[in-house]
C-alpha cells in the first residue's frame, strides 16, 4: 500500500534511481512500443496473405472448372451436335480436300 501511495503521490519521481535511469527507461518504452506497432502490422499483413492465399485457391478452383468446360465443349462430338443443333449446314468431309498444282511455264524455266 505503501508503494502504491508513493506511486500516486509523485514520490517515485523524485527517486535517484529513476532519475539516473530515465533516458534509458524512455528507451525501453520506446522500444516495447515498436514491438507492438509491429506486431500488429505482422498480424495485418498475415491476414492479407490468408486472405489473398484464398482467392487464389477460388481462382485455382474455378480455372480447372472453366477449362474442364471449355475441353468437352471442344471435342468433336460436342462440335458435331452443336453445328447439327443449330442447322449451319455443315457437314463432316469423308474425302480428304484436293490438292490443286498449277504448272506455269514461266516458274518452271526460273527454277531450272
Amino acid at each position: 500500500m505503501n508503494r502504491l501511495k508513493k506511486i500516486l503521490s509523485g514520490e517515485i519521481l523524485q527517486n535517484e534511481f529513476l532519475k539516473k535511469n530515465i533516458k534509458f527507461l524512455i528507451f525501453i518504452f520506446l522500444l516495447f512500443f515498436c514491438f507492438v506497432i509491429l506486431e500488429a502490422i505482422g498480424d495485418f499483413k498475415v491476414a492479407k496473405i490468408q486472405k489473398i492465399n484464398s482467392e487464389i485457391a477460388e481462382l485455382r478452383e474455378n480455372y480447372v472448372y472453366v477449362s474442364s468446360e471449355l475441353m468437352q465443349l471442344s471435342l468433336m462430338n460436342n462440335v458435331q451436335k452443336e453445328i447439327e443443333d443449330k442447322n449451319m449446314g455443315l457437314e463432316i468431309i469423308s474425302k480428304p480436300p484436293l490438292i490443286l498444282q498449277i504448272k506455269n511455264n514461266e516458274t518452271d524455266k526460273k527454277k531450272k
